[in-house]
């Protein structure tokens, strides 16, 4: 009987292994992703920003642009709620978007107080470019903007037709000082320009978004970040990470101690089982 007994607890915990190590290695195949969270709302409070419903960020305020986190590559929800706000309670903007093994991504948080958006966009994966050239794209931020041509003047580079909430794909042109226009968008790019930006610097060997901010209670402005392998520093200052920081890896480790656990009690039932009678 006893005999017995042994047997099916030690093939208990074999199931137990088994069972344990398979979500482990899981998770640890799934892979990770790179997020930041980037906040434009020129009008609004400071806010504490959730990813899957816990806290990652606290107390943001307008123009932060955070340090990239790793997270699990995964389908992933975001909300944006009033610092100091209960965790359940009604958020300013959500949204949902799954992030790929490997990818850099920002959820930028923009527009009015009372109608403020989400949205969750790719930053490059690549390299950064030779020293001699800059990788840029246009982030259009602002709600009080209309649709834009971004005009780069020198290297006459374009970037056509960007609406709020919405950004250009990146374009490589040579490092140097140039002006940016925002020019009304038309189909021949040449409409009335509504902003300047004076002596921008391109410097060689990054990827950057520029980005329009601003405009309700605020001027309009550009705000420069530099993304994904060229992400060093962060440009604006990164936000605080909230008590419930970034968990996605938490729930490996479990698996992985009860793994020796189980594994113990086979060893411990084959080393306690007395020998067989001839």
């Amino acid at each position: 009987m006893r005999g017995w007994l042994r047997t099916a607890l030690a093939a208990t915990s074999v199931a137990m292994l088994a069972a344990l190590v398979t979500p482990a290695l899981a998770l640890g195949d799934s892979g990770t992703a790179k997020l930041r969270l980037v906040y434009l709302s020129s009008d609004s409070p400071n806010v504490d920003f959730y990813v899957d419903g816990n806290k990652a960020w606290s107390n943001v305020g307008y123009k932060t642009i955070s340090n990239y986190t790793e997270v699990s590559a995964a389908a992933h929800s975001y909300a944006v709620r009033k610092a100091g706000a209960a965790p359940d309670s009604q958020p300013m903007a959500q949204g949902q978007q799954t992030l790929n093994a490997d990818g850099y991504y920002s959820v930028v948080a923009a527009g009015k107080f009372e109608d403020m958006q989400a949205k969750v966009i790719t930053d490059a994966a690549t390299s950064n470019p030779p020293p001699g050239y800059c990788q840029a794209r246009f982030l259009q931020a602002s709600p009080t903007v209309p649709a834009v041509d971004v005009v780069v003047t020198g290297p006459n580079v374009i970037y056509p037709n960007i609406t709020f909430m919405n950004v250009s794909d990146y374009v490589r042109m040579p490092a140097g000082i140039y002006d940016i226009e925002l020019r009304q968008a038309t189909p021949d790019h040449k409409g009335t320009t509504i902003f300047t930006i004076k002596n921008f610097n391109a410097d060689g060997g990054h990827i950057h978004t520029l980005s329009a901010a601003g405009g309700v209670g605020r001027t309009v402005e550009l705000v420069e970040m530099y993304d994904s392998v060229s992400a060093v520093v962060t440009p604006a200052g990164a936000a605080q990470t909230g008590g419930g920081g970034f968990f996605f890896h938490g729930f490996a480790w479990l698996p992985l101690v009860l793994v020796p656990l189980a594994l113990g009690g086979v060893v411990l039932l084959l080393v306690r089982r007395p020998p067989l009678q001839s």
